[in-house]
């Protein structure tokens, strides 16, 4: 799907970052390696990190995260929980670098 379609899906995963330009770098790569994201707003309730995060679908969650790992880049994911109707780590098997 093109990433034009992502904006439609506001409970698609996010990845958050510590600046701007780790959101930008993060962008690049994922591009390079032709997976699909969308720059958005980080929402409030996660109120950590610069303020933008990117949506991707999720099959690429985990293609993401070994995407960016091997660039060391600093990155949280985010899934939402329909039940609790709220933002939670991503309970998948990614390398979350901290």
């Amino acid at each position: 799907m093109p990433a034009k379609t992502l904006w439609r899906h506001k409970t698609f995963p996010l990845i958050t970052f510590r600046s701007p330009q780790e959101a930008m770098a993060a962008e690049e790569i994922l591009k390079e390696v032709t997976l699909s994201c969308l720059v958005v707003p980080t929402p409030r309730e996660l109120a950590e990190g610069c303020g933008l995060s990117l949506r991707v679908f999720p099959q690429d969650v985990e293609k993401c995260g070994d995407a960016l790992a091997q660039r060391t880049i600093q990155a949280k994911f985010y899934e939402w929980n329909e039940k609790e109707n709220k933002w939670q780590p991503f309970v998948g098997a990614i390398k979350v670098i901290e």
